[in-house]
């Protein structure tokens, strides 16, 4: 009995020892980059916004996005905001894309830029503007929930 007692402790241990070993080496998944796929002008005061985040997940274990929030300034002004609920699953050791849908009006925009933003808006058919993202992605693993922040300035060329 005492036999089968220590047997049984000692898997307990290993057990737990495998479990701590293996949540102390998980690595919070990295945001590498946002892609801007496509724009579209959809109206005149509507710029709708296809984009993915990029982000990377070294562990051998696999994960799941909860969900992306994600706001979108142009000089300091919001511009945008994204909140989607995903719950995708995420494979371990992989690069995987967040989808990001938004919508802009490039009038708000041209406001933000002053008098002469507003008048080449209006001109340029091509307009690019900078934009900053800044929010997070929260993803789950092994019961633990992670907050990735996401903070990135791309240029976004409106057609």
């Amino acid at each position: 009995m005492k036999k089968l007692a220590f047997i049984l402790f000692m898997l307990v241990l290993i057990g737990f020892g495998v479990y701590y070993y293996i949540l102390k080496s998980f690595k919070a998944p990295e945001f590498k980059e946002i892609r801007i796929l496509n724009t579209e002008m959809i109206a005149f005061n509507k710029v709708k916004v296809d984009a993915v985040a990029i982000l990377l997940n070294p562990n051998n274990q696999n994960a799941i996005l909860l969900n992306t929030e994600v706001k979108a300034y142009s000089k300091n002004e919001l511009i945008a905001n994204v909140s989607q609920t995903n719950g995708v699953k995420i494979e371990a050791n992989k690069e995987f894309q967040i989808p990001l849908l938004f919508e802009i009006n490039p009038i708000q925009i041209g406001i933000t830029h002053g008098l002469s933003g507003i008048f080449e808006n209006m001109l340029d058919e091509n307009k690019t503007i900078e934009v900053r993202f800044e929010g997070y992605c929260r993803i789950k693993t092994m019961n633990t929930v992670q907050e990735i922040p996401i903070l990135y300035t791309e240029s976004i060329k409106i057609k």
